[in-house]
């Protein structure tokens, strides 16, 4: 049984079905979801069982913090029955700010959990992150962190390890980007790095009338979301670029984008490890990124994408102006990211290690 407290297509929804899916002939996946909405749908789309515990996220408000707890000890109790009716052999606490198992174990349900992070512990206040870890870490039986960067962050423990996200299932030929495209996919969410991405195209634009930059992604139907993508989209107009930047929403298959490219941005302030990143080099499309986190353990700087400071418009404008110059350097890169990804990132060292995991929970 696995708890996501996603209502929308998310990297860590699409990775937990991932890793999901390739162990399919060995495991039966159920998953538990905060509400009805488009990862319910995307779940059953893949043929997933889904049930409906109404989660509540701690937020900076009064009301938030007075509902929380009776809330969390009802859903305790509501996830005890159901992990006991349904017989769940594992669970796997998908989010670490979830303290629902922690709730049910306390209950003394039995079954064991494995809980992961998949953000960096540092986007939130230390002492939160600290008495979520604190709590998983006396109930849970492995805490995984999606990368180093991750498990740095992580309060020392022997249950810390490190999974990485695992490759897409589909296959794909390696063909360069011979296009004039630059493809940004992320959702529009503040702190993803849209904003940056306008702002260094725009110092590049003259020299390079033919090239067109694209975002892909969701506003999740969240108000400030939305905000965020309307001011990126009065930013491009007050840059005379609105005919050469382009504003599509949620893709549910990143691969026609992906493979339209010339090459992929990832501007981010903060990634526990970033599919974006992964899924663009198993396209063969190298990446320039920003030093945020997880992204520089996929990439290798100068041979696959490129790194580059975080804010650091000036060092972003330079590194695409590289790639758009430089059309043999970059297919170069595009074939080392192809075949790199596969073998760093291969079945066997994300989801058969994954399953060691939960048969190791199973026997406990």
């Amino acid at each position: 049984m696995v708890i996501e407290n996603a209502i929308d297509a998310t990297g860590s929804l699409f990775s937990i079905i991932r890793s999901s899916l390739f162990l399919s002939e060995y495991f039966t996946f159920e998953f538990i979801l905060p509400s009805e909405g488009r990862a319910a749908d995307t779940l059953r789309g893949f043929g997933f069982q889904t049930w409906i515990i109404p989660m509540r996220e701690l937020r900076r408000t009064s009301l938030s913090v007075l509902f929380y707890l009776p809330a969390l000890i009802a859903n305790g109790i509501r996830f005890k029955r159901l992990a006991e009716n349904r017989n769940a052999a594992v669970i796997v606490n998908n989010d670490f700010y979830n303290l629902m198992p922690v709730v049910s174990s306390m209950m003394r349900l039995k079954t064991q959990y494995v809980c992961y992070v998949r953000f960096m512990p540092s986007k939130f206040p230390r002492p939160l992150a600290n008495m979520w870890f604190d709590l998983h870490n006396k109930f849970s039986v492995k805490i995984i962190g999606v990368s180093e960067a991750v498990r740095r962050e992580l309060p020392a423990s022997e249950k810390n390890m490190v999974i990485y996200n695992e490759l897409p299932e589909y296959s794909v030929e390696f063909s360069p980007g011979v296009s004039k495209l630059i493809v940004f996919p992320a959702n529009y969410i503040t702190g993803k790095g849209q904003n940056y991405a306008i702002e260094a195209f725009a110092k590049i634009a003259d020299k390079f009338q033919e090239w067109t930059l694209r975002f892909v992604g969701g506003d999740m139907g969240l108000s400030k979301n939305k905000a965020y993508k309307s001011s990126l989209i009065k930013r491009s107009q007050e840059l005379g670029l609105s005919n050469r930047i382009e504003f599509l929403d949620f893709a549910t298959n990143l691969v026609l984008h992906y493979q339209e490219a010339a090459f992929i941005l990832n501007f981010s302030d903060s990634e526990s490890f970033s599919l974006t990143t992964l899924e663009a080099q198993f396209n063969g499309r190298p990446v320039v990124v920003t030093r945020c986190g997880g992204p520089e353990e996929i990439i290798i700087d100068g041979e696959t994408g490129i790194l580059v400071p975080l804010k650091d418009i000036d060092a972003m404008a330079q590194a695409m102006e590289l790639l758009m110059t430089k059309n043999e350097l970059r297919q170069k890169m595009g074939a080392k990211a192809y075949s790199h990804v596969r073998e760093k990132f291969s079945h066997q060292n994300t989801s058969g290690k994954l399953a060691d995991v939960y048969l190791s929970a199973i026997k406990k």
